[in-house]
């Protein structure tokens, strides 16, 4: 189905809505990368539509912010990228992995023709986290109507539950770049290619912390807990890393060692980067200062997401192998 077919039914279903059309794509930076964007969200958005019996759409809105939201109503579902976040996310894509590539271990270890298969693994990996990350708020509000946006509130509001739908949908789109992970790494032969491995998860656990700091807009420096409308980025973050390489150590029974080096490098490249308002990060510093308190307030979490059985993770596994695995 082609991105008209799915902006039309926007604009029919939710029209205040200001849909891009697909003859205004030159407003982007690169056509070209937009295209694959909006392709592999269609693609996303239709493989449920097939295997969950849903009515979801995908459009972009013209809007320069870099924000991604989900829309749940009674009958239509949307997920939205803006203008603004498709034209950031080439340019995360790209210096994360110039960055990345300016290290000894990636120098000695990867060479110019895989570079190109880590652009591709880097593109696959982040446009499938923002949208499954907004797939899992439709089927997390399936039967009720609601409207989730990534961008950072700056109001004081706090309410437990949007804390814990959001760790649920990070945990979702974590299992997917997990599953990517896996798909690239093991060979035809079910070997795995460890120096692969040790590259492309250093990668994605730096993709998506960058993706996340870009959604917070504000400095990290001051850790909240039970505020906001949103977790503090730098705990959805520490969250993430620990799911993706919890799926991967479940998956490949790597030893602790490997996984916590993988982990360390990442941190290391993330306090390396300068984000898009100029700021840089201490990542250690503040992981050291911040992480008894970090995970009380994660366990407290934990404790409560029983009260909300609407949760991706209380879906079984058929469920979630049924929305990986695409036609």
């Amino acid at each position: 189905m082609s991105y008209t077919i799915h902006s039309n039914k926007i604009k029919t279903h939710f029209p205040n809505l200001d849909i891009l059309r697909e003859e205004e794509f030159y407003n982007f930076k690169n056509e070209k990368f937009a295209i694959r964007v909006i392709n592999e969200c269609i693609e996303i958005c239709e493989n449920a539509n097939e295997k969950l019996g849903t009515n979801l759409s995908f459009g972009v809105l013209f809007n320069y912010t870099f924000n991604a939201r989900a829309i749940v109503s009674s009958k239509n579902s949307i997920i939205t990228f803006n203008l603004g976040l498709i034209n950031r996310l080439e340019q995360i894509i790209s210096e994360s992995i110039e960055l990345f590539m300016t290290e000894n271990i990636s120098k000695m270890t990867i060479s110019k023709n895989n570079k190109n298969d880590l652009e591709e693994f880097s593109f696959k990996c982040c446009v499938s986290y923002i949208c499954n990350h907004e797939l899992a708020h439709i089927i997390q509000f399936s039967n009720k109507q609601n409207i989730y946006q990534e961008l950072y509130s700056h109001k004081k509001s706090f309410n437990v539950k949007n804390h814990i739908y959001e760790f649920d949908a990070d945990l979702f789109g974590c299992i997917v770049i997990t599953f990517l992970l896996l798909k690239e790494v093991i060979e035809e032969s079910k070997k795995i290619n460890t120096i692969k491995l040790y590259n492309q998860l250093t990668l994605s656990l730096l993709l998506i912390a960058n993706i996340i700091i870009e959604f917070s807009g504000y400095t990290f420096e001051n850790i909240y807990l039970r505020e906001n409308k949103h977790p503090h980025p730098f705990i959805r973050i520490i969250k993430c890393k620990e799911q993706i390489l919890a799926n991967v150590s479940n998956n490949l029974k790597l030893s602790e060692p490997y996984l916590e080096s993988a982990l360390d490098r990442s941190n290391k490249i993330i306090s390396k980067t300068l984000y898009s308002d100029k700021r840089t990060l201490n990542y250690p510093k503040l992981y050291i200062e911040n992480s008894t308190i970090i995970t009380n307030y994660l366990t407290e979490i934990e404790n409560q997401n029983s009260n909300y059985m609407e949760l991706l993770r209380y879906k079984s596994q058929d469920f979630i192998n049924d929305l990986l695995y695409m036609n």
